[in-house]
């Protein structure tokens, strides 16, 4: 009767982790919430509530539940790829800029869930790193998108961005390229040390699986580089002097993406050495 009242707190716990995290199945009701909330509150609640959740679950999972990890690392990886799938199905039909960005940190949750689960330190590592990457460009994406208009939200608003903005334009599509994983972008390293850790786990099978839902996913990214640089408009900014300061730190987060791997790599994994 312990054992099972124990599997069944590890279960909610899990659950409500999930729901946290807006990871599949349990992401249901994020498109619409995120899609009615306004930008600044979107922002906030997509970046720092992630970033809590991860650590969080990081701790509990190596310092709570690490004798139960033949429960929860099944969970993880099986959450984990349902997320990455259920992110692919919906960017790309989605049209809207909240809801598209909603199932694109799906896909990204799921990666740092699958980093989570490969329990060596290559994978908390691989996580870790992610979870930066993640932080940095998705401030660029809503800082674009929140100096671009505040009203307009679906994703056609982008249209001839580069040809009216050339250097946001270009700085919006080399974080798009980095978010899909191509290289030599901070997102490609990251998530090839995803890929690193589960192979180095021998679970090769997942990296197999991971590594085909990859490449399907930059088709939907593909989406947005077509709109900016194909299809063309007029841009319409509003309220120039905060432009000008969200410009200068997008350009600040904009450089801190290439090389992040290069200046932070090894300092980081000391860093996860001592916590953990």
């Amino acid at each position: 009767t312990g054992l099972i009242s124990i599997y069944l707190v590890l279960l909610f716990i899990l659950i409500n982790l999930g729901f946290k995290l807006t990871a599949a199945p349990f992401h249901l009701w994020a498109p619409s919430v995120y899609g009615g909330a306004p930008l600044a509150a979107l922002t906030f609640l997509s970046i720092f509530s992630k970033v809590t959740i991860i650590f969080f679950s990081m701790w509990l999972f190596i310092h709570v539940f690490d004798s139960l990890t033949d429960i929860w690392q099944p969970f993880c990886l099986i959450i984990a790829f349902l997320s990455i799938i259920s992110s692919i199905l919906g960017a790309f039909t989605e049209k809207m800029f909240k809801r598209f960005f909603v199932y694109s940190s799906m896909g990204h949750v799921g990666f740092m869930l699958i980093g989570i689960s490969v329990l060596n330190i290559d994978g908390l590592k691989s996580t870790f790193d992610y979870l930066v990457i993640y932080i940095i460009s998705s401030f660029i994406i809503w800082f674009i998108i929140m100096h671009l208009t505040k009203k307009n939200t679906m994703l056609v608003n982008l249209k001839g961005l580069s040809l009216n903005q050339p250097f946001l334009g270009l700085i919006f599509s080399i974080t798009i390229f980095s978010l899909s994983g191509i290289p030599p972008m901070g997102g490609f390293f990251v998530k090839y040390e995803i890929f690193y850790s589960l192979i180095h786990s021998s679970l090769f099978y997942f990296a197999y699986i991971l590594l085909l839902l990859t490449v399907v996913s930059f088709f939907y990214y593909l989406r947005l580089i077509k709109i900016v640089f194909f299809e063309n408009s007029k841009i319409y900014v509003k309220n120039k002097n905060l432009s000008d300061i969200k410009l200068r730190l997008i350009s600040y987060l904009f450089f801190l993406i290439p090389f992040y791997m290069l200046f932070i790599d090894n300092p980081l994994a000391l860093l996860i050495k001592n916590i953990f």
